[in-house]
């Protein structure tokens, strides 16, 4: 299985812009066969930050998802907001256990 993990900060005027995006992207992305969990999170601590937590089958799903149509237009939809910081990490783990 892969774990993805990410946090992405957004310009204080730029944050309520991306939500209607991600939830876009969970609602199709959780459609994508070899996807396990997808989701964004509003960090209740740091402001105008979004968390993210994928699990995904295997490589080739994950690698699907990104050539995806809905990953596109996300990404097409963040051109012109302000990401401040964005990081984004990619594990490979045995199984996902009582998470």
């Amino acid at each position: 299985m892969i774990l993805v993990l990410g946090r992405v900060e957004f310009h204080p005027d730029d944050f309520e812009a991306v939500k209607p995006l991600a939830a876009t992207l969970m609602r199709e992305t959780a459609k994508e066969d070899g996807c396990i969990k997808y989701s964004f999170a509003e960090d209740l601590v740091e402001p105008n930050c979004l968390q993210l937590s994928e699990c995904w089958r295997d490589d080739a799903a994950l690698r699907a998802h990104l050539l995806s149509a809905h990953i596109q237009a996300y990404r097409a939809g963040l051109k012109g907001l302000r990401v401040v910081s964005r990081e984004v990490k990619r594990y490979e783990v045995s199984s996902w256990g009582d998470l």
